[in-house]
């Protein structure tokens, strides 16, 4: 094969070829992927992408479940058209509020514009999202995706961008991948949670986060702005990060967390109650306050300031980010980060039809703006009642 073009209109060259020294006919069948991927060296998405390409051209058609013939030119495929106008959204659950709104604005606005959407979830799998995105990619005329925390896949998201297939990445995004990202402002929301915090009179601020979001990243930087803003040194032992074996929050645990039948190993497998655990073990003087980067975290950090007989907050305050959950299980309302995610979802489909109408790679997306919701997490009780007036 030649050189010069990427390798998948090498193989569409090939195909044309084996078509005509074959002298195949509209609706004689091509061979199996498996087998043009033996026969020329390449990968099952190198020849996906080909057939996709081919399919766009007219030269053939897929029949579901029957495989890829030869079309008859007079003819459109039916399968390209519909391709055309169907986009697919790659998820790592799909069941967590902030995730199913996300959906419910993609799907909203993308049936607004009459194209339909193939949504995958891959329970924060990698080898899982590789499939996936292969599949769709494969099936639709375009990608949103809200990359998975660990492990991120980026030769596969390089792939898709070099091979010129429209990506947006929702909420966050895989670091050196070009493509448009549509996502809150996290810095200035990991800005607005601190600056309370420190104005309201607590110096000593902890951090709970997961690691390999650059979602979670991005707050941290707000943090870190809001506490030269103050004078105050930033100090990394303040600031902890779960292990990917507990950073996962269990969506059934979090049904049981609400009906309060968690027992203590359930409990030792909650990001927020381990890392809370750790910093009490270590008594720390109180008063201090604790951002925690999700709503989840803080909630089961919650469990572990109960166990001690901490009040929250008098002794510790406690913030969340994201809006999921009002209240603490048990305890006061949760001071938050409210984002948009159904506004999210919307308007990464209305960023990828732009790139399909207009056929270019540009690489701008969407910042949306954060919150900041106070409530009584991190209010004194006799300030709580007009600050929650004011804000809800």
């Amino acid at each position: 094969m030649e050189q010069q073009d990427p390798v998948y209109k090498q193989l569409v060259r090939e195909i044309e070829s084996y078509i005509q020294r074959h002298q195949l006919k509209p609706g004689d069948r091509l061979p199996s992927t498996k087998t043009l991927c033996e026969m020329f060296g390449v990968s099952h998405i190198t020849v996906n992408a080909a057939f996709k390409h081919l399919q766009h051209l007219g030269v053939v058609e897929g029949r579901r479940r029957s495989g890829v013939f030869v079309a008859d030119r007079a003819h459109k495929s039916t399968f390209g058209a519909r391709q055309q106008q169907t986009l697919g959204l790659l998820i790592p659950y799909g069941n967590h509020p902030f995730e199913a709104d996300i959906i419910r604005g993609v799907m909203e606005t993308a049936r607004s514009a009459d194209f339909q959407v193939i949504v995958s979830n891959n329970n924060n799998d990698a080898a899982m999202e590789r499939e996936q995105l292969r599949s769709l990619a494969a099936s639709t005329a375009g990608l949103l995706v809200m990359p998975i925390l660990h492990s991120p896949n980026y030769a596969a998201f390089a792939e898709l961008v070099d091979r010129g297939i429209p990506l947006i990445f929702i909420d966050r995004y895989v670091a050196g991948i070009k493509t448009p990202v549509v996502a809150t402002n996290n810095e200035a929301g990991g800005y607005q949670i601190t600056r309370h915090l420190l104005e309201n009179n607590f110096h000593r601020i902890y951090v709970l986060m997961t690691g390999g979001a650059t979602s979670t990243l991005e707050r941290i930087d707000g943090y870190r702005r809001a506490l030269r803003e103050f004078g105050k040194t930033f100090d990394a032992r303040l600031v902890r990060t779960a292990s990917r074996q507990m950073d996962a929050m269990l969506y059934d645990l979090t049904r049981q967390l609400v009906q309060g039948e968690l027992t203590q190993q359930d409990k030792s497998r909650l990001a927020g109650y381990c890392l809370m655990s750790e910093i009490l073990s270590e008594r720390p003087q109180t008063p201090f306050a604790v951002f925690s980067v999700t709503d989840d975290m803080a909630n089961s950090a919650y469990l572990s300031l109960q166990e001690k007989g901490i009040n929250v907050p008098a002794d510790v305050a406690l913030a969340g980010y994201d809006d999921t959950q009002y209240y603490l299980i048990g305890g006061p309302t949760l001071t938050t980060i409210r984002q948009q995610p159904h506004s999210m979802g919307a308007e990464a489909v209305k960023v990828l039809i732009q790139q399909l109408h207009r056929q270019t790679k540009s690489t701008s997306g969407k910042r949306l703006s954060p919150e900041l919701i106070v409530r009584g997490s991190t209010t004194a009780p006799t300030r709580l009642k007009k600050t929650e007036l004011v804000n809800n």
